[in-house]
């Protein structure tokens, strides 16, 4: 539900946004799309405060680019969203309660073809007994993301079940496949506590 394209900022390649964005405004009337700073404009010059079309034959209201509450999601991205869920080697699900349909879905798509499923959330949700990993916390805290770099942070031990190694150690027989299938490396390391030596 991130409609501020700041995942587009941080350099996602093939970003899906199912609940379209806020970065722009739209005419629903004759589909002219309109940027920020012109809607600011026209906004401050309207007498009423509502920004409107600037065609002259049209002058319809403006609304976001997004999908408003109570409104059905974009449907040309809800369809490329699940096409890429059919293809996915792993599934990640990232601070998400998995409520609304139809994205609350998307998780059995590429479970039927039995791939990794990994839940990330402080919430639990339909589709942990399902995973082969649930993470019961924020995402804030546990991943730093770089493009040669995925680094999982693990809870201190005493809040968590698993000891920090055999947690390693299942993870490299979940990846081997998906990094043979694309020509990867992938490397499961374990950072030892304390301070560099």
């Amino acid at each position: 539900q991130a409609v501020d394209r700041l995942h587009l900022k941080a350099g996602s390649p093939d970003l899906v946004e199912v609940h379209g964005h806020v970065m722009t405004t739209r005419c629903e009337r004759c589909g002219e799309v309109y940027g920020l700073p012109e809607v600011g404009a026209l906004i401050e010059a309207a007498d009423d405060g509502v920004p409107r079309c600037t065609n002259t034959s049209c002058r319809y209201p403006l609304r976001p680019s997004t999908s408003l509450w109570g409104e059905p999601l974009i449907e040309d991205a809800v369809t490329r969203a699940w096409e890429l869920a059919a293809q996915a080697d792993a599934f990640i699900v990232v601070d998400s309660s998995l409520r609304t349909i139809p994205m609350s879905l998307l998780p059995s798509v590429p479970l039927t073809r039995r791939v990794p499923l990994v839940v990330i959330t402080p919430e639990p949700t339909q589709y942990d007994r399902y995973a082969q990993l649930v993470v019961r916390t924020s995402s804030e805290d546990l991943l730093v993301v770089a493009p040669w770099n995925l680094q999982v942070n693990l809870l201190p031990k005493h809040d968590r079940a698993t000891a920090s190694h055999p947690f390693a150690k299942s993870l490299r027989p979940l990846l081997a496949p998906i990094a043979a299938r694309h020509g990867a490396n992938v490397k499961v390391t374990e950072v030892p506590p304390g301070p560099p030596v």
